[in-house]
């Protein structure tokens, strides 16, 4: 699976829950480096998915994205399937400091 196909599927299943609203975030030269591809607002609270597949991982500069949001009190994290998006999005596990 691509990193695109799995942030389709996750942008698919987020936007069909209650309360919740997801959007790709595209990279273009305005947009800051290493911004999450997802940006998913739910009940009130911000949540971003950087999307990875198979070995791939987080970037140094996608890392500090996430943490820089972690630090502005959003949910920031690296998920790799659709079942590890759902966890975050159902309340699955602590994801708080991920």
């Amino acid at each position: 699976m691509k990193e695109s196909s799995l942030s389709r599927k996750i942008r698919q299943h987020a936007n069909d829950l209650p309360r919740t609203k997801c959007l790709k975030i595209h990279g273009n030269g305005l947009m800051e480096v290493g911004t999450p591809d997802l940006l998913v607002v739910q009940d009130g609270r911000t949540i971003w998915f950087e999307t990875k597949v198979g070995r791939n991982k987080p970037s140094k500069i996608q890392d500090k994205r996430l943490e820089q949001w972690r630090e502005a009190g959003a949910i920031a994290v690296a998920v790799y399937t659709l079942d590890d998006a759902l966890d975050v999005l159902l309340g699955r596990g602590d994801w708080s400091r991920a």
